[in-house]
């Protein structure tokens, strides 16, 4: 599918054993364009940095959000282990966020709270 958008196939990452993440390049150096189109093929499809800082804080600004060590809040394309909790909530790329704002992990402890009953 990587082809169909124009794009190299870089490197595979399995995080875990349910999860498996492809790193591609684009031919044309056009990321959000190459995303774009992987997105309109049903495929989770984001741009990551190259290096440095910023990829840095992409790794730091990707790592799952646990409550209470029974629900975890993480991004499909997030390059960490799943977590092993009760329940995993997996986000695609859209409106909802990453679970570290302040609000959404007061929700999280609100659905914990619910679940635990």
């Amino acid at each position: 599918m990587a082809a169909a958008a124009g794009c190299e196939v870089h490197e595979v990452l399995e995080p875990d054993a349910s999860r498996r993440l492809v790193l591609a390049r684009p031919d044309s150096g056009r990321d959000e364009a190459a995303a774009t189109t992987l997105r309109g093929l049903g495929l989770s499809a984001v741009v990551r940095p190259d290096a440095g800082a910023a990829l840095r804080a992409w790794h730091r600004d990707t790592e799952p959000v646990v409550s209470r060590d029974r629900l975890a809040v993480q991004l499909a394309w997030a390059e960490h282990p799943t977590p092993v909790v009760a329940a995993a909530i997996e986000l695609g790329p859209g409106g909802f966020g990453s679970g570290h704002h302040p609000t959404t992990r007061l929700l999280l402890e609100l659905l914990v709270d619910r679940i635990a009953g």
